[in-house]
């Protein structure tokens, strides 16, 4: 007997797969639940998918398969509002770059951005993502204190349990590296015991 399951059931086995450590798992699931939305026409929720599969193999430093799903998401939302959740996402990758290539107060524009789509859509993640990066992006241009109380606002949307699994577990991780490079061992202990 072969069960089929629904977009929802197909985004949450691929959620308990990237928790259990399984990421090729958590990728095939998400490839799945992405064709089923398509499938379905529900663009938001098919661009979704493919954003977390191009973030995650960003991640994983496999640019061109994460640039082909970044590509495939704009493409689902083309015709959406430019300021609904999903084109929020989208922002972040580009404040990775942005970040990498040391523009930081590009970086920080366009987080800034992403968080104001967020907190008009009401999607916590993409708040909390946002606020993360707009943190990072400060302590990398030279305004620590500033940078580091960004970075605490995005914890403590952590620690209050108000975002998924997926991006607590992300922004914990971030938060904890930024300050292992300021050197804020007190504040990373403390957001550790908070956790």
């Amino acid at each position: 007997m072969v069960i089929r399951l629904d977009g929802d059931n197909l985004e949450l086995a691929a959620t308990t797969a990237y928790l259990g450590g399984r990421v090729s798992d958590a990728m095939e699931g998400l490839q799945r639940a992405q064709q089923y939305h398509a499938r379905q026409g529900d663009h938001r929720r098919a661009a979704r998918c493919a954003f977390w599969l191009g973030f995650m193999l960003l991640d994983r430093g496999e640019l061109a398969q994460g640039s082909g799903w970044l590509a495939r998401a704009r493409r689902l939302l083309e015709h959406e509002p430019p300021d609904c959740a999903e084109q929020g996402y989208l922002l972040l990758p580009a404040i990775l770059e942005q970040l990498q290539a040391g523009e930081h107060a590009a970086a920080q524009v366009t987080a800034a951005r992403a968080a104001g789509i967020g907190r008009e859509a009401g999607e916590a993640d993409l708040v909390g993502l946002a606020v993360f990066f707009q943190g990072a992006a400060t302590v990398a241009g030279g305004g620590v204190a500033k940078g580091l109380a960004l970075l605490d606002e995005a914890m403590v949307a952590v620690v209050a349990g108000e975002l998924s699994p997926e991006v607590t577990g992300w922004i914990y991780c971030g938060v904890i590296d930024v300050c292992q490079e300021v050197a804020e061992l007190r504040r990373a202990r403390e957001w550790t015991q908070a956790l």
